[in-house]
């Protein structure tokens, strides 16, 4: 009866990825510590991936996106933000004014800069930072920023911010962006993927692996671990 029970489940919900116990115990809590946070505010269902296409204009690629969440920062936005959440004055005048660091002038700025506000939301384990150029985050974001614009092309003034959830207990959530110098870094990078794709799709030659014969490059610690042999 058992196994009967077994094999109907496993047919009923076929395709669907299955958790172990710690894995859905650890996801339930992570979801509960982002409604716990202010930065819940940001997570609106009726916002969430939304798909976005554009042409890009100097190489006729077509793109899309989709952002996890897309809000649009006016007024009714920020009178529900401050009624449901009630914040201190000083801290709301830094989210408004500050939170954003220094502009292009070198002048600091807050969300209140901007109409709109994409949200992409990550699992974090371990240096942001590092999760930052090992997932090339730093790439994602201007180009979703870029197609926003191009899609919309409505003049609105656009921020692009990452939330972020530890997989760890206590699952701190917090909300990040990218400073300008990464941005710019991470457009010039998707600008050369883009037109190296156009050309791959122009010539019918594309970059393959293999073809080398390389020294194997072993990681500091296995030298070091074994650094008495």
């Amino acid at each position: 009866e058992g196994k009967a029970a077994h094999i109907a489940n496993v047919t009923a919900n076929a395709g669907k990825q299955w958790l172990k116990p710690d894995e859905h115990r650890d996801v339930v809590a992570m979801v509960q510590a982002i409604n716990d946070s202010w930065i819940s505010a940001f997570v609106n269902p009726s916002t969430a991936q939304r798909t976005i296409t554009w042409e890009d204009g100097d190489t006729g690629v077509k793109c899309k996106c989709r952002p996890d969440w897309l809000l649009t920062l006016d007024d009714a936005f920020w009178a529900n933000f401050i009624e449901e959440l009630q914040p201190e004055q000083n801290w709301l005048s830094w989210l408004l004014n500050e939170s954003m660091g220094l502009d292009a002038n070198n002048q600091p700025h807050g969300l209140a800069n901007y109409d709109d506000l994409a949200c992409d939301l990550k699992t974090l384990n371990g240096r942001w930072e590092s999760h930052v150029v090992d997932y090339r985050y730093h790439v994602q974001a201007p180009f979703y920023l870029d197609g926003i614009n191009a899609a919309m092309n409505d003049g609105k003034r656009r921020a692009f911010i990452f939330i972020t959830v530890d997989t760890a207990w206590p699952h701190s959530v917090h909300m990040r962006f990218l400073p300008p110098a990464a941005m710019r870094i991470g457009r010039a990078e998707y600008r050369r993927n883009l037109a190296q794709l156009a050309e791959c799709r122009h010539s019918g030659e594309w970059p393959k692996g293999g073809d080398t014969f390389t020294e194997t490059d072993m990681p500091s610690w296995f030298m070091f671990k074994n650094r008495n042999v």
